[in-house]
């Protein structure tokens, strides 16, 4: 199976905890630090990651336009999406439930590797 993570996640140092906790637990991890960078990568690959970490609050491209591509790109509807924000609001926005699963900032590296297990459907595998 591949368990490739895809982060998105435009603050280095947040970038850094949540790759080494993922890899940890032997994810392979490709981050990037912006939405379009991730548009772009996902218009040039044939094998999706399994699961997609995206920051809430990007600059460049809304998280909800990047949602809405990512759920209409056939290609990519089996792919499991992880939200991160500190905005408590932007759950409740309707195209923030196009994801499977919403982590409130600021949260630990842990409670992101827990929220990506269980997205895999695999809740024992935690930090």
């Amino acid at each position: 199976m591949n368990e490739t993570i895809l982060l998105v996640e435009d603050d280095a140092h947040t970038q850094d905890r949540y790759t080494r906790a993922l890899k940890a637990q032997g994810y392979a991890v490709r981050t990037m630090r912006g939405a379009r960078a991730a548009l772009t990568y996902f218009s040039a690959i044939d094998t999706p990651p399994m699961v997609l970490v995206l920051d809430v609050n990007m600059p460049e491209v809304s998280s909800a336009q990047m949602l809405r591509h990512l759920r209409h790109n056939l290609t990519l509807t089996e792919m499991k999406i992880v939200l991160i924000s500190a905005d408590y609001h932007a759950r409740r926005e309707p195209d923030m439930k196009l994801a499977d699963r919403y982590v409130s900032k600021p949260c630990s590296p842990g409670e992101l590797v827990r929220a990506v297990a269980d997205v895999l459907g695999n809740p024992a595998r935690s930090a």
